[in-house]
């Protein structure tokens, strides 16, 4: 399908994965939820929870005496969730469950979550009044310093709250709100990002293994251009400078990268940066700032030259435009019209963009589930960014998937799948990741002992990243049908 048709055939409604709208009901329970759930469940609730005092989580006792059975996040959250689908598969009151065996209910991980994927039922069900009282049983063990099932729980159950009031016409109350200082919080939130970027492993694996997908598209050029839809530090093309400084057949004769944003002063200090680096390389370097809507952008801005090759690198971007169809085609046909040799994608592994707030609140809790355990794994509790990250980054994104509806939703994610289907409207094909590029990124992870739980899977011809299994980022290369300028 050419541009021109697709645009005929769009709207201005936020772009959402079609094919999940019929999957309105839950999804059933995954064979490896079910498996915890069998060899976990009993031990719970035999006895009328006398053996809950072996459950420990985060912090395993030292003692011999004691049975530990220690269970991720993860885990924990789908034992709670098949409890749930063995009550409504037994036709069985979820409210009458939770409250039969309240006797159980101490403050432990694997009951809190429980109760709080009881109150998202309940809240999709419109029983707010039985949803209020499970979420403040939740409130009770729920903390923002406590384990990672804790800090979880603390933020969805104020945004399951908030969703209530929101639907009532109620204002939340200011005690409910996350503590935090605004104003502090913006002004560290450009640090707190670059925080994460060092410590945690997965824009690292992204950004290293993108880069090396496009030295593969670039091995022949004597011009370069590198177009970077968000170029955050940059710090991930220094690997790209080195490799042209270095390399003496061809020539490098100019390199030039042109970064899209909506920050001038950010953009622009990256530039400086980036120049002064390249001086260091010898390098001939240009940089060039374009800092406007995306439905503004337009081929010209970019000044290409015709012998240059193209490369696209965009971080994280495309998923900013799902709630804007618009901005977003308008984006891929002026890409298209570079030419580009190779087009990198980076993106969220997650589906928040479904239409249904209970698969929608399912999906995000997984996905949140493996990035905040991957913060306290990877990340000291101390760390003057961690509150931010989490505060302010985890809980404006929990805020606002669940709480909002339409357009309001600007946070969207969709999976590694629904870009597949999305680029075959345009003729964009996706290519295989090298066996370099693949094994740099494997020889990354190995290199950091807090990023053991990391792992790298294959969705088709594209990478996952994983954390203790879940997926969390999915990183992807393209190839555009040729186009003719005009």
């Amino acid at each position: 399908m050419s541009v021109e048709q697709t645009r005929k055939n769009r709207d201005n409604q936020p772009l959402e994965d079609d094919s999940v709208v019929a999957e309105s009901k839950r999804e059933q329970p995954s064979e490896s939820s079910l498996q915890i759930l069998q060899r976990y469940w009993s031990d719970l609730m035999h006895g009328g929870g006398k053996n809950l005092n072996k459950i420990r989580i985060d912090k395993p006792s030292n003692s011999s005496a004691a049975v530990q059975m220690v269970l991720s996040p993860e885990e924990i959250m789908q034992i709670a969730r098949s409890k749930l689908e063995q009550c409504a598969f037994q036709s069985c009151c979820v409210h009458s469950i939770v409250f039969e065996h309240s006797y159980c209910i101490k403050g432990g991980d694997v009951e809190l979550a429980l109760l709080l994927q009881a109150s998202a039922e309940m809240v999709a069900n419109q029983q707010f009044d039985r949803a209020r009282k499970l979420l403040g049983l939740c409130n009770q063990s729920a903390s923002a310093n406590g384990s990672t099932v804790e800090r979880i729980v603390y933020y969805f159950a104020r945004a399951l709250k908030e969703r209530m009031d929101l639907e009532r016409d109620t204002e939340t109350e200011e005690s409910e709100k996350v503590p935090l200082n605004v104003e502090e919080a913006v002004m560290s939130m450009e640090a707190a990002i670059i925080a994460c970027v060092q410590d945690l492993p997965f824009s690292q694996v992204t950004n290293f293994t993108g880069v090396h997908a496009i030295l593969d598209n670039i091995t022949s050029a004597r011009k370069v251009h590198l177009v970077d839809f968000e170029i955050g530090s940059g710090s991930h093309w220094t690997i790209i400078m080195q490799d042209l400084a270095n390399r003496s057949e061809p020539p490098i004769e100019s390199l030039k990268i042109t970064a899209v944003g909506s920050s001038k002063r950010r953009i622009e200090r990256t530039g400086k940066w980036l120049s002064s680096f390249a001086e260091t390389m010898k390098l001939p370097f240009s940089f060039k700032a374009i800092v406007c809507d995306m439905k503004d952008l337009r081929k010209e801005l970019f000044e290409m030259e015709a012998d240059e090759v193209v490369a696209v690198y965009a971080e994280y971007r495309l998923s900013t435009l799902l709630v804007c169809p618009n901005q977003l085609h308008n984006l891929i046909a002026v890409i298209q019209t570079f030419n580009p040799s190779v087009m990198v994608i980076a993106e969220t592994e997650a589906d928040t963009n479904n239409p249904s707030f209970l698969a929608r609140f399912y999906n995000l809790l997984s996905y949140c589930t493996a990035t905040l355990d991957s913060v306290a794994t990877c990340m000291d509790r101390d760390h003057q960014y961690r509150k931010i990250t989490e505060q302010v980054i985890h809980w404006e994104l929990i805020r606002n998937v669940i709480t909002t509806e339409g357009p309001d939703r600007i946070y969207r994610h969709a999976k590694i799948d629904f870009w597949r289907q999305f680029f075959a409207r345009f003729g964009i094909e996706e290519e295989a990741l090298s066996h370099s590029a693949l094994y740099q990124a494997s020889f990354l992870i190995r290199k950091y002992p807090s990023w053991s739980h990391c792992s790298l899977d294959m969705n088709g011809k594209s990478m996952i990243i994983k954390w203790k299994g879940t997926p969390v980022k999915s990183l992807s290369i393209w190839k555009f049908c040729p186009v003719k300028n005009n």
